[in-house]
């Protein structure tokens, strides 16, 4: 039997584009010798003895590009009535955000009868470059208790140059942790035998175009930053995809890669053998392929809390089938899947409420009798799956071959840019005997051919409150 429910879908997109307002910096009370007006008090003046006052300790600060991680502490002074916060931003200098420096604007709070320092943290980038000294500011403002402002409430930081001139080493055939500050990747570096690379906290390796890390024969990464003081490894040029990334090939199934940013990559780790022990909390940027390249049966050691920006190709995975009896399952990341090689499943491919899978060019999903999909998504967390190009026919669709698994089902799924196979041209291809699917609240879009080709006399496909949109050559093939 089959039903079908028409509706009409819009989609939107809002943006918001937010401004830094600077405050204006304000005057103690108090003051001279022989007046009541409010007199004008100096940046980095003695903090007072008496008042109720939010003032930044340090009257200055000046950090080498080597110390990577700095900080400045903000105190509550006097009688602390109350429940009180204050805001604090960066503002640029000589130094800029990003390329010298990165710090994130915030609120520090305090209790009712609290009084003390708090931390404003940022980190301080390395470079290549010979460059003068620079600076930012960091400036506090909208205090919301009974505290004032006006005694150093603005700070300058200044970043000293450190050129990053120490060479990585091309050739690691032992354990070798790096302990200095700033590495420079001229060629590509081989790491070989049984060796550990150990990269440690606030390590910078800055990579020339066209190099790369190499792991082979027993070799691992252990690259282990913290939240204040991560691992970063860029492009010299500052290009996406100017050099190679982490080449995994390695039989260790050890490598750890935590807290880390990893910049400007082809693919940022491509995992061919061996495997991870710890993969997560780590930002992934401006890679012309994937952040992470694996097999597929590697797929659940890449944690849920990495962040992926402008990189083309997510997490790629490599391989092409599931076993019988087995269960592949794709949990929703902060990016999407790629398919690269199309998948022949004799098992269950598993998608959770949220999954992005985007298909390589030409690629099919053939789902034989012992196989199913099972892709459950829900409201607010639909499941997509699509072309990784948004044309139609850029992928060949997904076939079911008389598969009898009451797991076939789909619920809150976007099925779209499939009918690349001329000789069944559609986004779902149902064939052979007795192949049983269920779909509900779906969207069927986009196919180059059918949403829904039927290429059988012998089938149970039910259908409720399903959309087809834009499907070249009609809805379903029937």
């Amino acid at each position: 039997m089959i039903s079908t429910t028409r509706k009409t879908m819009t989609s939107c997109i809002v943006r918001a584009t937010l401004g830094l307002s600077t405050v204006a910096m304000l005057s103690a009370c108090g003051g001279g010798s022989g007046g009541d007006e409010a007199a004008p008090v100096s940046l980095g003046a003695a903090l007072p003895d008496e008042g109720d006052f939010i003032a930044i300790v340090e009257k200055s600060v000046s950090l080498s590009e080597a110390s990577r991680h700095g900080t400045i502490q903000v105190t509550r002074l006097g009688s602390a009535q109350g429940e009180t916060s204050v805001s604090y931003s960066f503002i640029a200098g000589s130094a800029q955000p990003s390329d010298d420096f990165r710090g994130v604007d915030g609120i520090l709070s305090w209790d009712a009868g609290e009084s003390g320092t708090k931390t404003v943290s940022f980190i301080v980038e390395s470079d290549l470059d010979a460059e003068p000294a620079e600076n930012f500011h960091v400036e506090l403002s909208n205090v919301t208790g009974s505290e004032s402002l006006g005694i150093n409430d603005r700070i300058s930081v200044t970043i000293e140059d450190a050129t990053c001139n120490v060479s990585f080493p091309l050739s690691i055939g032992s354990n070798t942790q790096l302990n200095g500050s700033c590495y420079h990747l001229q060629g590509d570096a081989v790491v070989a035998s049984s060796a550990q690379l150990n990269i440690p906290a606030g390590t910078t390796v800055i990579a020339d175009a066209g190099t790369s890390i190499l792991f082979d024969g027993q070799s691992s990464l252990n690259m282990e930053g913290t939240p204040a003081n991560p691992v970063v490894v860029k492009s010299a040029v500052n290009h996406p995809g100017s050099w190679n990334g982490f080449k995994l090939q390695s039989s260790s199934a050890l490598h750890r890669v935590a807290h880390s940013e990893v910049s400007g990559a082809t693919n940022a780790f491509e995992l061919s053998a061996g495997g991870f022990a710890l993969f997560n909390n780590n930002v992934l940027k401006n890679h012309t392929a994937a952040g992470v390249k694996l097999p597929l049966e590697q797929v659940g050691t890449v944690g849920g809390n990495n962040e992926f920006l402008a990189t083309v190709r997510g997490i790629e995975l490599t391989g092409s089938s599931i076993d019988a009896g087995q269960t592949l399952r794709l949990p929703a990341q902060s990016t999407h899947y790629v398919l690269a090689d199309g998948l022949v499943s004799e098992g269950t491919l598993e998608l959770g409420p949220g999954t992005d899978l985007r298909m390589a060019a030409n690629v099919q999903l053939l789902v034989l009798p012992t196989g199913a999909i099972k892709a459950l998504g829900t409201v607010d967390e639909p499941i997509t799956i699509r072309g990784l190009s948004p044309n139609p026919g850029f992928w060949n669709g997904i076939q079911y071959v008389s598969s009898t698994s009451d797991q076939n089902q789909f619920q809150h799924v976007q099925i779209a840019h499939g009918g690349g196979d001329p000789a069944r041209p559609g986004n779902i291809i149902v064939d052979g005997l007795n192949t049983r699917i269920t779909m509900q609240s779906c969207e069927i879009t986009h196919s180059a051919g059918y949403g829904l080709v039927y290429d059988s006399n012998a089938f149970q496909v039910d259908l409720t409150d399903v959309t087809f949109d834009q499907n070249e050559l009609g809805d379903q093939s029937l």
